[in-house]
């Protein structure tokens, strides 16, 4: 859990300083292999029979982190609406022209 707790503080950093777009790909990478990491380590706890992690770290707190790591998968690499749906979807909340 450190790891994600780094990888959130520079996630935060570079949203500051405004190079978030730049590290676009390295984000990705990251955020995949703390994804994989989370559920080897779940993966293995669960079919130990166990309720927390020899660091202490409850079942119920790393599936709630790795929901969180997935939430953030999606939603920045993941699939996104073309122009058109926007369009669309802008035009349904447009007052002006209901």
């Amino acid at each position: 859990m450190l790891g994600v707790e780094t990888f959130r503080n520079a996630e935060e950093e570079n949203m500051i300083e405004g190079i978030y777009e730049e590290g676009r790909d390295q984000h990705r990478f990251i955020l995949s292999k703390l994804i994989a990491d989370g559920e080897r380590v779940l993966l293995g706890v669960l079919q130990n029979g166990l309720v927390e992690v020899p660091s202490g770290i409850k079942v119920d707190d790393l599936k709630a982190t790795l929901e969180s790591l997935h939430a953030t998968f999606y939603c920045e690499h993941g699939p996104k609406n073309s122009a058109e749906t926007n369009r669309l979807i802008e035009g349904l909340f447009d007052v002006a022209t209901a």
